[in-house]
């Protein structure tokens, strides 16, 4: 019964973390060990209920997938995926795909860890002043690439923001639209970074 309600509901993934965590707090309190084995293979049915939808989001479309799972529902307090995985000890569900893609994006925050590695590499051993060459270079890539794609229009708008401003922001594209000095706080605001800098220290 309780999964034909999660297959109607539109917060399906957290909801079935939710029930997951539920049944693994009741197995602590079982008076035998068959019933505490039934309350945890029922909590593994729900958190596979979960993998199943991120599979499936994340084979459909990897980006949303992830902004999916940071995303506060307010059914449940404005409670995350990620947040209720953490606290419901779901190791397979933080184990798949779109949890390491995504934890990956926030590290990095906007940068190819394997693209820009090298990139990254120059901008530490400089503490990021390198940074200001490289946003020279991207927005002047840029600036071409738009003037041979659309040549008669003038117009260029930035893109419109995912997510708000004031939490986890890395789906933004600020690197053709915003100013070279945003480009170099941005650089020294990235997690990586930070703890480059407290290694160093």
């Amino acid at each position: 019964m309780a999964k034909i309600f999660l297959g109607q509901m539109k917060t399906r993934i957290c909801s079935a973390l939710i029930a997951s965590k539920i049944l693994k707090s009741l197995a602590r309190y079982a008076l035998d060990h068959q019933s505490k084995s039934t309350l945890n293979d029922e909590a593994d049915e729900f958190e596979m209920c979960a993998i199943e939808c991120v599979r499936c989001a994340y084979f459909y479309d990897a980006e949303q997938t992830c902004e999916l799972i940071i995303r506060r529902v307010d059914v449940y307090g404005n409670v995350t995926c990620l947040q209720m995985a953490i606290a419901a000890d779901c190791k397979k569900f933080l184990y798949e795909d779109a949890c390491d893609a995504l934890l990956t994006y926030i590290w990095y925050d906007k940068l190819d860890p394997l693209g820009e590695r090298y990139r990254l590499i120059i901008n530490m051993l400089t503490m990021g002043i390198s940074q200001i060459v490289f946003s020279i270079y991207d927005k002047r890539s840029n600036q071409i690439k738009i003037t041979e794609q659309e040549p008669k229009t003038n117009t260029r708008t930035s893109p419109k923001r995912p997510l708000k401003s004031h939490g986890i922001n890395y789906t933004d594209d600020y690197q053709h639209y915003e100013s070279l000095r945003q480009h170099f706080f941005h650089f020294h605001n990235r997690p990586i970074v930070k703890y480059y800098y407290t290694c160093v220290k």
